[in-house]
């Protein structure tokens, strides 16, 4: 295992390439991305590497490290994924890297930058290169993803066939009127799936517990009622409910 901080992408790289039969990495504090790294090199192979962190400074946060860092890198035992960066997911050097890591079982990102369309069929093209994901954790402040992910769950057995646990995180500013009950409908479907799709049964929803996000405690108040309302109704098909403060750390 190796854990290091403030590193530029192209320290991080020159650092796997030195152990080749490393099994976990964790990049904290990731400094800007630097100009040296090129998209057109053949990606760095590391057929050990089964867990892999990365994570920008904050003084950084709007910056593409994490992503000049994968495009480079070809993981093909990879299990866990975990990135807490600034992240475009509709980067095709993205969706590129998922394909050379076919074997992703944990993926958990948050992202926190500004905004940025996310369009169409993104959600699909990105959890199809990712087939073998059983958890999935995400805290975005985009829509977009969520209200796709939400949308496909129920309609497409082929969509994350294989997802056990979701961990949604969701900012007020993107939670609208209907998405309550498209919430309902998605993990109703992946209660009952259908054969040859693995049951969903571990479903994490929280709203931001940072108070100074919403103009009064009323107001959030009011959005976690409504998301406790609709989710009751789940209960009447078996599945058990917590509805309250975390009893586990965040996937």
């Amino acid at each position: 295992m190796f854990r290091g901080d403030f590193f530029i992408p192209s320290e991080c790289l020159a650092l796997l390439a030195h152990a080749p039969r490393l099994t976990r990495c964790e990049f904290r504090s990731i400094e800007d991305a630097d100009a040296s790294l090129s998209a057109t090199v053949t990606p760095l192979l590391l057929s050990w590497l089964e867990d892999l962190g990365l994570a920008s400074n904050p003084d950084y946060e709007y910056e593409t490290s994490c992503l000049s860092i994968l495009q480079s890198l070809n993981l093909p035992r990879l299990h866990t994924l975990d990135l807490r960066c600034y992240f475009p997911f509709n980067d095709a050097s993205f969706i590129s890297f998922l394909k050379r890591s076919p074997d992703i079982q944990i993926f958990i990102a948050r992202s926190d930058g500004p905004d940025y369309e996310i369009e169409d069929g993104v959600a699909n093209s990105v959890f199809t290169a990712m087939r073998s994901v059983t958890a999935l954790g995400l805290h975005l402040d985009t829509e977009e993803l969520f209200d796709q992910i939400i949308l496909l769950l129920p309609k497409s057995p082929s969509f994350l066939p294989r997802i056990h646990t979701l961990t949604f995180s969701v900012f007020l500013q993107t939670w609208g009127d209907t998405h309550g009950d498209m919430l309902v409908d998605a993990l109703a479907a992946r209660w009952e799936p259908p054969a040859g799709v693995v049951q969903l049964r571990d479903f994490e929803f929280t709203f931001p517990m940072n108070r100074r996000d919403y103009e009064t405690d009323d107001e959030l108040d009011h959005y976690g009622d409504n998301v406790a309302e609709r989710l009751q109704r789940l209960t009447h098909k078996g599945m058990e409910l917590h509805i309250g403060p975390r009893k586990a750390p965040w996937l």
